[in-house]
């Protein structure tokens, strides 16, 4: 069955559609379908209780409508009368599988149905309808869809006969997953509204025509309990459960209403229930969705019966449902066959009951398990049998099955051992044994003796007879013979053994001597042990070999010997051989037993260092023997290197290094990445202008404090406020082009301001006139201008942005202008690279463009400070190279410093900070120079203006940075090494 209430449906939606139909009702019985309904028989509001059925099938293909598709018909007999019971072929709470969707349905593993609108409990009197409604994202609306629609006659028939059978029959055509749009407006209206009044007569049912829209009288023998609306396609996503719930409708009584006629008839429904535009009362209704009217319940007899026919019971079950009142199985009693149990031949609790059914219980004969159990027991004695009752059982019904008395035969004596009879003695001998199951059971006997010569007769001695039972073994002895009469004469005994060999040990060591007696002699030899002394050392023992210890018997003089173990050296203590020294130092021993014995090795020495390299003197190691105690020093590393910092001679002010005046000049040598700090204090009437080095103010503050880094030379600038006036001109990088203390401005130079490429200088930053009547210290500037012809690509990934100002592109941004600010960014990205080289951390990096540039996202698992070179060209008309470098910071870490090292002829080995004032390795290498960024500088990017005036050779630079990491260590880092070489 269908379910026959819906909620009204919503959620989120794929699309939206609106389908308004015109069908057909009414209820007098003097009303034909297509007739106009008379005002007085118009139905009220509250007459009637529309309703929308939505009917969801199987779509199976082009040309196949959705009634004769292959599936059962519709109505429920054979009788065309009959109202069809839509639930033999509805999905509804099916799931879009291969196991509840027809095989027709499924095409290209793709899941089709169709969605069909019946207007129920309408009263037959029809004027308009329209619906709005919209579908769920697991749905896709078809192409086309079948709509029924009111002909001049009455009858409701597929309204466009391109998406008709030939028969007339409404159908969807292919392509369900071509949409036609996200929505659908559909509005049907009768007819005959707009000729002969507001209210048709339609009908309770609707049966669909087998001839075209426009005649024949012949039906396909489906009959609708309701009027046909329209019919709907949709592909469904696999796994989707069919349901009402997958449409919602539009609540908008402007959009979704029924009318019973046209809308001045007032008999409007809406799913609001919202009244006409009149605002009667009556009018007012409510526009429900609901399924089909439940069929009649069908009950069914349910019997149950013994496979006797005995009855056990009877039931009513409602079809579909499991019986609620089985009876309890019958029981038998087991008897000698075996035990019994019963069981249905189905089981009921579980049965789906579509007819008359009878459960039979069936009775199953089980062989009894027999147990059995002893009991009554009388004891069996020796000589007295005993008893015991045997019960046998059933183990698994406790059925008797048998009772046996069954006799236990007498055990018999178990005799123990013969025992000899302490009270008898030789000849006359008795043993008793006892009984093991009853000890005052005894038995004796005489002893049963056999007889045997155990000494012989010899001439000194008798023969003797030993006589032993053979039960208990009691055994005494009789001369038997008397002797024969000797006298024993035993010579010398000799050993048995050769002597002097080595001891053995677990070896018997005996001598045998020889009787010469007259006459028979029973034991012409006797064999007895060796007596041995506690021997006698025969052999000393020395340092390297084992000594002799002899040990003679005192009866045949037979020896044996055993080793002295060797005493082993006994040295004295090692001493040092004077004629040996430091590494190659040896030792000597004695040994006290034998001076003649000496043994010398290479001295074992552990190291310790004694005194720790500073920057004034050198590690020094002790070494020193762990044997013999000998010693010496080796100095192990120099002394600290350092960096040497030069302060030059000046005048208006003083200046302290490290707390040590140099105003006259002076240098100081500081530990590599140690901090100092220089002060400047100016003369009265004159200023402190900064800190220069080569032709860069690396810092404008009195009081510096910079870590040590390289061999560096500073010279303070300082002015007089009064006189002499300081002029200082300097380009846009902050270098120092010119610096001249003059009695006034007239005495000024005016330098020739530097050339960059990509800039045009446009003068200075104060006039000349300016300059010439300055009275007072000034700093010029150079000021510049891009130059628009200077233009360059910047480059990065395809799905990045690269942009500056209101310019932006994805992966590719041509004709920037030289020294622009540009910015590339990509979401994601954890860093950024030129030529594979970490220049920046973070999915966005910002530069000035200075040439021709790629720059590509990266990843970066760890983040630490990196600086990278990023271009070395010639400015155009000069022999002067700008190398471009750029620097990045992490969180953490503190920027120090950061600059170039650089020179003639260099190898990526000579340019390091620490080669600084030295000449390079190859014989035609410059001096190493280092350049430094001034220390407030902002931008991640700086350059070095560098190149031979010969221009001859490679100009050669490689950037730095100086950082504190985030444990305050001072580290510094260095890009690749960018060479020009003149053509």
């Amino acid at each position: 069955m269908r379910k026959s209430a819906k909620k009204l449906l919503s959620g989120v939606l794929a699309g939206l559609m609106v389908v308004s139909m015109a069908p057909i009702s009414a209820m007098a019985a003097d009303y034909n379908p297509g007739d106009v309904v008379n005002a007085a028989d118009y139905l009220s509001a509250s007459d009637v209780a529309p309703e929308i059925d939505i009917v969801w099938t199987a779509y199976t293909g082009l040309n196949k409508n959705f009634i004769t598709n292959g599936d059962e018909e519709w109505q429920t007999s054979a009788d065309n009368d009959t109202v069809a019971d839509l639930s033999k072929v509805s999905l509804e709470g099916k799931t879009a599988n291969s196991t509840d969707f027809p095989a027709a349905a499924i095409k290209s593993g793709k899941y089709y149905v169709t969605a069909t609108f019946i207007l129920k409990n309408y009263g037959g009197q029809f004027g308009n309808c329209q619906l709005s409604f919209s579908w769920d994202k697991a749905l896709s609306m078809g192409k086309r869809t079948a709509k029924g629609f009111t002909a001049g006659d009455g009858r409701v028939l597929p309204t466009e006969s391109e998406v008709s059978d030939a028969d007339g029959s409404p159908y969807l055509i292919d392509a369900a997953s071509k949409y036609r749009d996200t929505s659908y407006y559909l509005s049907i209206a009768h007819k005959k509204l707009s000729t002969k009044g507001s209210v048709v007569y339609t009908g309770d049912t609707y049966t669909f025509e087998q001839s075209g829209p426009l005649g024949g009288a012949d039906d396909l023998g489906v009959v609708l309990d309701g009027l046909y609306l329209g019919t709907f396609g949709f592909q469904v996503a696999a796994g989707t459960v069919i349901s009402d719930d997958l449409l919602t409708f539009n609540q908008d009584p402007g959009v979704s209403t029924y009318y019973m006629g046209s809308n001045d008839t007032g008999r409007m429904f809406s799913f609001t229930g919202k009244t006409d535009k009149n605002g009667t009362a009556d009018a007012a209704g409510t526009l429900k969705i609901a399924g089909n009217s439940a069929p009649e319940t069908k009950s069914y007899t349910v019997n149950y019966v013994t496979e006797d026919g005995a009855s056990l019971g009877t039931e009513k079950v409602e079809e579909g449902k499991s019986p609620a009142s089985v009876p309890a199985l019958p029981t038998k009693a087991p008897d000698a066959a075996g035990h019994y149990s019963y069981a249905w031949d189905t089981d009921p609790t579980t049965a789906t009951i579509s007819a008359d059914t009878t459960f039979t219980a069936k009775l199953t004969t089980t062989p009894h398990t027999e147990t059995k159990l002893e009991s009554n027991f009388v004891d069996a004695t020796c000589d007295k049998d005993g008893s015991k009752t045997v019960t046998t059982s059933c183990s698994v019904c406790g059925y008797v099955i048998s009772v046996e008395n069954v006799v236990i035969p007498a055990t018999k004596h178990n005799w123990g051992e013969w025992k000899h009879d302490d009270a008898t003695a030789k000849a006359d001998s008795k043993h008793t044994h006892i009984c093991l199951n009853d000890a005052s059971h005894t038995e004796s006997e005489a002893c049963n003796f056999i007889s045997k010569v155990t000494q012989q007769q010899t001439a000194d001695q008798p023969e003797i007879t030993t006589y032993t039972c053979k039960d208990c073994g009691y055994s005494y002895t009789e001369e038997t013979k008397p002797a024969l009469g000797h006298t024993h004469n035993y010579g010398t005994p000799v050993a048995d053994y050769t002597s002097g060999e080595a001891f053995v040990e677990g070896k018997d060591y005996t001598h045998t001597a020889t009787c010469t007696g007259e006459g028979t002699c029973s034991q012409p030899t006797k064999n007895d042990k060796c007596t041995f002394d506690n021997g006698v050392e025969t052999k000393a023992a020395t340092c390297t070999e084992p000594g002799v210890k002899t040990f003679t018997c005192s009866d045949c003089g037979g020896t044996y010997t055993v080793a002295i173990p060797a005493t082993d050296h006994a040295w004295g203590q090692w001493s040092h051989d004077a004629a040996t020294a430091e590494a190659d130092a040896t030792h000597t021993r004695v040994c006290a037993n034998d001076a003649s014995h000496k043994e010398t090795k290479a001295c074992d020495f552990t190291a310790k260092v004694t005194q720790e390299a500073t920057l004034d003197q050198a590690e020094i190691t002790t070494y020193t023997c762990k044997d013999c105690g000998y010693s010496y020093t080796k100095e192990t590393a120099p002394a600290l290197a350092g960096v040497t910092v030069t302060v030059n001679a000046v005048e208006n002010g003083s200046v302290t290094l490290a707390g040590q005046d140099v105003t006259a000049g002076g240098s100081k040598k500081f530990a590599e990445n140690g901090t100092y700090t220089l002060v400047a204090t100016p003369n009265e009437n004159c200023t402190f202008v900064g800190w220069q080095t080569g032709n860069k103010i690396v810092s404008t503050d009195a009081t510096y404090t910079t870590v040590a880094i390289a061999d560096i030379t500073y010279t303070p600038v300082f002015a007089e406020s009064a006189k002499p006036v300081q002029f200082t001109f300097v380009d846009m990088f902050n270098n120092v082009i010119s610096s001249q203390p003059v009695a006034s401005g007239a005495d000024v130079k005016i330098p020739q301001a530097p050339t960059y490429t990509g800039y045009t200088f446009t003068g200075w930053s104060a006039d000349e006139a300016t300059i010439k009547a300055a009275t007072s210290s000034m700093t010029v500037y150079a000021q510049y201008e891009k130059d628009a012809a200077a233009t360059y690509t910047v480059t990065t990934d395809a799905d990045a942005t690269v942009a500056y100002g209101s310019n932006s592109a994805q992966g590719t941004l041509a004709d920037v202008p030289y020294g622009t600010q540009v910015t590339v960014s990509k979401a994601g990205a954890t860093a950024w690279a030129i030529d594979g080289k970490i220049v920046a951390y973070g999915d966005s990096y910002t530069f000035y463009v200075a040439s021709d540039v790629t720059v590509k996202a990266a990843s970066a698992t760890t983040q630490a400070p990196v600086v990278a070179a990023v271009s070395a060209n010639q400015v155009a008309g000069s022999y002067k190279v700008e190398f471009v470098a750029t620097r990045a910071m992490v969180d953490g870490c503190t920027y120090l410093k950061s600059g170039f090292v650089y020179g003639k002829n260099l190898t990526d080995a000579d340019l390091t900070l620490a080669n600084v004032g030295k000449k390079g390795s190859a014989d035609n290498s410059g001096v190493v120079k280092a350049a430094y960024a001034n220390s407030t500088e902002g931008s991640t990017q700086f350059i070095l203006s560098y190149g031979i005036s010969a221009q001859t050779g490679t100009a050669s630079a490689k950037a730095f940075l100086t950082y504190r990491d985030q444990n305050g260590k001072v580290r510094t880092v260095y890009s690749d090494v960018m060479n020009h070489t003149y053509a």
